[in-house]
């Protein structure tokens, strides 16, 4: 199948999914400048598990995410972030630092995935992976007051192999329910994931935007 990888400003609409693995184990430490990481995710299908019957995941958004520091310093400030000095997926290079994937699914509150390969170097750089569920009867714009914990909306699963100094930009989606490592990662994403939603009234498209 033929893919096109887009910035993170788009969505890619892909009809399986995809995600990664590292061969072998864990990742293991921030590479060395020049030293190539492949992670590889197996296909499977996402399961969601809503705690109210009237919600519906619809689809899945999968942020994959490289940036690395300057060389011969650690960065003060976020503007001194860069894409990593490699970033691809299944062979394509990568254009910006990230870039967003939309998984959807036959049924609903599912998500299919394919097998995905990332490989990424230079030297400090962050891999990070937030996966986000976008619902049917409510409109992503709105639907932080849908959710019981805020910081779900932003991920629901979350991976990144290293630590986040302060300094990188937009770090907030790879912070919410993190995985300790690649294997734990993994392993989440093959159980139901649970949407914990508020009881109420649900939050409706805003007048001022259009579908």
């Amino acid at each position: 199948m033929d893919r096109t990888f887009l910035p993170a400003a788009h969505v890619l609409r892909l009809g399986l999914a995809v995600l990664l693995a590292l061969p072998g184990g864990p990742l293991a430490g921030a590479p060395r400048a020049g030293a190539m990481t492949e992670i590889v995710l197996p296909a499977q299908t996402l399961r969601f598990r809503p705690s109210r019957d009237d919600v519906t995941v619809r689809a899945a958004w999968l942020q994959v995410r490289c940036v690395m520091p300057p060389a011969g310093a650690a960065p003060a400030v976020e503007t001194a972030y860069r894409k990593c000095q490699a970033f691809s997926i299944n062979g394509r290079e990568i254009e910006g630092d990230s870039t967003l994937l939309e998984l959807t699914g036959a049924r609903p509150n599912t998500a299919d995935m394919d097998r995905l390969r990332i490989e990424f170097s230079g030297e400090g750089s962050l891999l990070c992976i937030a996966l986000r569920a976008i619902f049917r009867e409510v409109p992503h714009q709105n639907d932080v007051d849908a959710y019981a914990v805020v910081g779900d909306r932003a991920s629901l699963a979350s991976y990144c192999s290293g630590q986040q100094p302060a300094s990188v930009p937009n770090r907030f989606p790879f912070e919410q329910n993190r995985a300790g490592s690649i294997a734990d990662f993994v392993e989440i994403l093959s159980r139901p994931i649970e949407v914990k939603l508020k009881p109420g009234p649900l939050p409706r498209q805003p007048p001022s935007l259009t579908p």
